[in-house]
């Protein structure tokens, strides 16, 4: 499980050419990828945020990507990690950052479109928009 000592730190990446997780490997006193995004091309990505695990059995993180904000699992040991795309949300605009709250429950995302939305899982794992705050900057 996560949280766990034995759990070697892990960081996820972002790249001109995508994201990456890695894993401290310790015997080699340096830093290793062990799993990629699952991102159709080579994209920009302009954030990432890694979820409080909170006791999850598995590890959720964001992406900003594009005019996309991506919701991914992270699950199975650091040797054979699994990363898996649970959702993607479209924006009219570039997608600039994504963050979790404290629980790793809310993500909220912001755009060059000057809104911010709130995005949350419904009981059946289903992720909607929670929320949208419009921007009245310039009117």
């Amino acid at each position: 499980p996560y949280g766990d000592p034995s759990v070697p730190p892990m960081i996820l990446a972002g790249t001109s050419k995508g994201a990456a997780v890695w894993a401290f490997k310790t015997a080699l006193a340096k830093w290793g990828r062990v799993a990629s995004a699952p991102l159709e091309a080579e994209t920009y990505v302009a954030d990432v945020h890694w979820a409080p695990s909170v006791g999850r059995e598995h590890e959720l993180a964001a992406i900003a990507v594009s005019n996309w904000a991506l919701v991914l699992r992270l699950s199975g040991s650091p040797e054979a990690l699994e990363v898996e795309q649970l959702a993607q949300f479209e924006h009219p605009a570039q997608v600039c950052q994504v963050e979790w709250n404290l629980t790793g429950t809310t993500l909220a995302t912001s755009a060059a479109d000057g809104h911010g939305r709130l995005w949350k899982a419904s009981a059946l794992g289903e992720w909607e928009l929670a929320a949208m705050l419009k921007s009245t900057a310039g009117q």
